[in-house]
């Protein structure tokens, strides 16, 4: 009897213990897989937040139509200058003559925190550039040509187009005051000035980074 009730008693708690494991084995795969899935999750969210943060979209577009240089060594620039809007839409054309060959665009810049960027709306906080002046490298830049601001593409949705003008008229003040910058989400507030020596034919181009600021490139020669 003894033997008996001992081999019930040790059959019974191996019974026990195997389904202990077997439940433990099962929560922990369940476990497992979740943690697993939710890791797949994280990292296909951060993947389109980094891909999000280098993208780049065409701003404004430049073409060098000629060059001269006088005796006393002053060169005239004519340029034909487009601005583009996020929707590609190409702003009205306009001439400018500075005086140079190396050719500075100085333009206002906001950055948004990258917090904002990975919002619900990331694409409302994409950089944002007003373009101010163009001028030479044989002129004082206050000498430059200032950009006609009707000229350029208006967003489509008014609201957006307000949004984007309230942000411009306080730049000053998000660039002396860093509170009102982090309240409005802004991480950099400076101007930017791009620049390269062109020649006649060139067709050059000007993009902005998603969390950056200017690029200046050579797209070909026009002629």
């Amino acid at each position: 009897m003894k033997w008996i009730r001992f081999t019930l008693v040790t059959c019974l708690a191996t019974g026990f213990m195997i389904f202990v494991i077997v439940q433990f084995g099962w929560w922990q795969t369940r476990w497992l897989t979740a943690r697993v899935s939710a890791l797949e999750q994280e990292r296909a969210r951060l993947l389109s937040y980094v891909e999000r943060l280098s993208t780049s979209r065409r701003v404004a577009q430049i073409e060098v139509l000629s060059q001269s240089t006088e005796p006393q060594g002053l060169t005239h620039t004519r340029l034909r200058w487009q601005e583009i809007a996020p929707d590609t839409l190409m702003g009205e054309p306009a001439e400018i003559v500075v005086h140079g060959s190396v050719i500075y665009i100085e333009t206002l810049v906001l950055k948004f925190a990258y917090a904002r960027l990975s919002g619900d709306e990331p694409e409302k906080f994409a950089s944002l550039a007003l373009f101010r002046r163009i001028f030479g490298d044989q002129q004082a830049p206050q000498n430059g040509v200032e950009i006609d601001r009707r000229n350029r593409p208006r967003p489509q949705d008014s609201a957006e187009a307000q949004r984007v003008d309230q942000l411009w008229r306080r730049f000053w003040e998000f660039v002396d005051n860093p509170h009102t910058a982090r309240e409005f989400g802004v991480r950099v507030a400076q101007l930017e000035a791009p620049a390269a020596p062109m020649k006649p034919g060139e067709i050059w181009e000007l993009s902005l980074e998603t969390a950056g600021g200017l690029n200046l490139r050579k797209l070909a020669n026009h002629r």
